[in-house]
């Protein structure tokens, strides 16, 4: 598309999408933003960054599903993994319209990150505060800007206007 200044945005997995497109054309982008994301560390897969037992509950689902993709998650995993993650049933229902699975060889493949131009980049990290666990990146860690979302993990779903406005503030330079 001969985009240049492109500000990437990747929510949850997506974040190692982002990394990976930053490290093909470090040159087009401006701004990685990781969305309540993950964060692919060089030459490691998903399953080695999230550890066994994550990859293990991740490689069961694909086993009883169809031995390659992941599929959606139930109500009952959703509450144990992702916390307050703020999903009405209208919302679940909607998502389950729309979502597919997701290949699981996407998580069991490590991506090299050693384009010096592109581990330069300007980061942000944006943490939506009802998904459980640490903290990914700590305020005033170099190289990186943090927001936080009052919201679960799919914040374009539970807070679209507050996600919104805050992309929009990180694209603009505004955000503080």
């Amino acid at each position: 598309e001969e985009l240049d200044d492109v500000v990437l945005v990747g929510h949850s997995f997506a974040g190692t999408v982002i990394t990976g497109a930053a490290h093909r054309a470090p040159r087009r982008i401006r701004r990685l933003v990781y969305l309540d994301a993950m964060l692919p560390e060089d030459g490691r897969s998903v399953f080695e960054v999230v550890g066994p037992e994550m990859a293990g509950f991740f490689e069961a689902l694909v086993a009883g599903h169809d031995g390659w993709s992941l599929p959606w998650l139930t109500d009952e995993q959703l509450d144990e993994y992702y916390g307050d993650h703020a999903l009405a049933a209208d919302d679940l229902a909607w998502m389950r319209r729309h979502l597919t699975a997701q290949p699981i060889a996407t998580y069991r493949e490590a991506l090299r990150l050693d384009d010096a131009q592109a581990n330069a980049l300007p980061r942000t990290y944006v943490r939506c505060t009802g998904t459980p666990g640490p903290q990914r990146i700590a305020p005033g860690t170099p190289g990186w800007d943090t927001a936080t979302l009052e919201t679960g993990h799919w914040p374009m779903i539970t807070a679209p206007s507050q996600t919104a406005a805050l992309l929009d503030a990180i694209a603009g330079g505004t955000a503080a």
